[in-house]
């Protein structure tokens, strides 16, 4: 009788077990009791009276309309919930949340505009040529200050494809994330209106973190991380104002070529008073080595550090040297060509933590991401306030253009002050930036690609010749000393916005002054041979930027020579050129946006090719001046040099 009892006692307690486990059905209005054992007696459930009716369970709730996205991993319990949503932050944890925030797609602009970026020209006149006004982006319609803190103009359409992944790791504090990124732009040809469009690599990176303490929600505590990035680094590189950033990708002569790297990195901010931050990276890239008639890997390093004292006051640096190929010139065919710099800032930041651009963080698709891309930024009744004061000093090796079989080392630099004033509703920033003619050049490199500025080897730390003035001030009875002058570049702009949040509108003024970087003197070869008439003697050219080059006309000629050329005795000066922008944004939801400006700009610097009625050459080059309207015309209105563009945009941002 015992054995047979045993395995009915024991199915007994396994069958009682599982009956506890299962869930009660909802609805049901009595409590079932425990099935009884063999030892104890069971007991009947216990019916409802009237006197203590039984509670009926809660009905279940509906299903949502829209069931969430799948795969979207919780947030950790010990993440904060009010952490700001900074985009690029390792304390960015993907949150659940309504599906349309999650998209594989972030950081997408989609525009249509109709617009003109010179109603005062005719088509064909300037460069490039203004049509008529279409339902086109006018690349003629932006500005000297628009990519000051940026890279695009925000005008594009474009998106960036982001497949990313972050993972606790197997080990006490380790942390991991991986991102593919790939922009794409769709654009229309400038000059013959085609479509076109771009699919590249935009910082797709692998990242390891260590967290010492453990707490790997926690971004402030110490931090050790190794960021790898496997095919583009132009989220990289060192400067902080894009404008005068240097170091990317972009610093190797060749064009579109990968350049992978790595960087480490350690911080603690965990003190209120006290945090700081130091790295060290390095980079590759392929390029033609002229000794050898191969490709050859070349490298770039990179360091710097960074203190933040009281969450007021900050001080930063980074420098690098990369090697940047050899030169091709003959004399000094096969030299290597090697950059290197230093960059610093100084920051004053009150009530805003250390702003980091957008296009030097790291792409995410997270949840705690995707609201910094919507057309529409949170006011309050709050005030913050920066003041920050950058320079930079590079240098590279190319050959002498006074001695061609060696080669010289050319100063190139750059600095800026910027303010950024945010007052409740309204937005006030100023900037000041100042980037000598090799810093602009730097990545070409240089006025003729691999050849220094005629007279470098006797410019002083300024980029001056002897008893030369810098920026053409005329003071002290300075006077020009060399051959050639190099002036550097100079921007002021100062803008203000308000936000009226009854109507959703947001109007916004800017206005900026650039006295643009000249090189004055007798063109080098590679630079007169472009088939530009008037370019016997000295000459003045204006630099806009690396692909921009101007060769303004003579302020005084001299008579036609037997062979039919006119010799220039005086070159023209370059003058400032003011541009004023007055734009209006209507806010339709925190998705779309209808954007009207316009743009005014007086340049006296704009050239055109006209036919020479007076001479005996068929064409030459003379100042541009747009007439004005007919009616005014009518009115006695002169001709003025002069740019008038603008148009309405409607633009989707998320």
């Amino acid at each position: 009788m015992k054995r047979r009892a045993t395995p009915v006692l024991l199915f007994t307690v396994v069958h009682g077990i599982a009956l506890a486990q299962q869930p009660q059905a909802t609805g049901t209005p009595e409590t079932v009791s425990p099935p009884a054992t063999p030892a104890t007696p069971a007991t009947p459930a216990t019916p409802a009276t009237p006197e203590t009716p039984a509670t009926p369970a809660p009905p279940a709730q509906p299903a949502p309309a829209t069931p969430p996205p799948a795969q979207v991993p919780p947030a950790p319990s010990t993440a904060s919930a009010n952490l700001p949503p900074l985009f690029g932050g390792s304390h960015e944890i993907a949150k659940p949340g309504p599906g349309p925030f999650l998209s594989d797609f972030v950081d997408t602009r989609v525009t249509f505009g109709f617009s003109d970026d010179d109603f005062l020209s005719d088509a064909g006149r300037t460069s490039p040529s203004s049509p008529s006004p279409d339902f086109q982006i006018r690349p003629g319609n932006e500005t000297f200050f628009n990519n000051i803190d940026r890279r695009d103009t925000l005008r594009e359409t474009l998106s960036h494809l982001v497949l990313y992944r972050r993972l606790p790791g197997y080990f006490w504090g380790v942390d991991t994330e991986a991102a593919l990124v790939a922009r794409f732009v769709m654009f229309s040809d400038p000059v013959n209106g085609r479509l076109s469009q771009s699919f590249q690599d935009d910082g797709s990176y692998l990242r390891a973190s260590f967290y010492p303490f453990g707490d790997t929600s926690d971004s402030k505590n110490l931090k050790f991380e190794a960021t790898f990035y496997p095919f583009n680094t132009v989220r990289y590189r060192l400067g902080y104002l894009w404008d005068i950033t240097w170091g990317g990708p972009e610093i190797y002569p060749s064009r579109g070529v990968a350049a992978p790297g790595f960087k480490a990195q350690v911080s603690y901010t965990k003190f209120r008073w006290v945090g700081g931050y130091a790295y060290v990276g390095a980079k590759t890239a392929r390029l033609l080595d002229e000794r050898i008639n191969e490709i050859q890997a070349n490298w770039g390093g990179l360091g710097g550090a960074g203190i933040d004292m009281g969450d007021v006051f900050s001080l930063e640096t980074g420098g690098g040297i990369f090697q940047r190929g050899t030169n091709p010139l003959t004399g000094v065919k096969g030299e290597p060509v090697l950059g290197y710099g230093v960059s610093s800032r100084a920051m004053l930041h009150i009530n805003t933590p250390v702003p980091t651009g957008l296009d030097f963080r790291l792409m995410k698709n997270d949840l705690g991401s995707t609201n910094f891309f919507l057309q529409n930024r949170p006011y309050d009744a709050s005030w913050s306030f920066t003041l920050a004061a950058e320079f930079t000093w590079l240098q590279h090796t190319l050959q002498d253009a006074e001695n061609q079989q060696s080669t010289l080392r050319q100063n190139a630099r750059a600095g800026a002050l910027s303010a950024r004033l945010r007052l409740w509703y309204f937005q006030f920033s100023a900037d000041a930036i100042l980037r000598d003619l090799a810093f602009v050049l730097y990545n070409r490199p240089g006025f003729v690609p691999f050849q220094t500025f005629p007279g470098d080897s006797k410019r002083n730390i300024l980029g001056a010749g002897p008893n030369e003035c810098p920026l053409e001030l005329g003071w002290f009875g300075c006077k020009q000393s060399l051959d050639s002058k190099v002036q550097p570049e100079l921007m002021l702009v100062s803008g203000v916005s308000a936000y009226i949040p009854v109507v959703r509108l947001t109007p916004a003024v800017t206005f900026g002054m650039q006295k643009p970087s000249t090189f004055q003197g007798f063109l080098p070869s590679p630079v007169a041979n472009n088939g530009v008439p008037d370019q016997a003697g000295s000459q003045t050219v204006v630099v806009r930027n690396a692909q921009s080059v101007d060769v303004l006309p003579c302020a005084e000629y001299g008579d036609i020579d037997a062979s039919g050329t006119r010799q220039c005795n005086k070159p023209s000066m370059v003058t400032p050129i003011f541009t004023t922008r007055v734009a209006l944004k209507w806010d339709l939801s925190d998705l779309l946006s209808v954007v009207g400006e316009q743009v005014i700009t007086v340049d006296r610097n704009r050239t055109e090719i006209i036919e020479d009625t007076e001479g005996q050459q068929t064409i030459r080059r003379a100042f541009y001046e747009a007439e004005a309207p007919q009616l005014f015309r009518q009115l006695g209105a002169p001709s003025l040099p002069m740019k008038w563009g603008g148009g309405m945009y409607v633009q989707a941002r998320f």
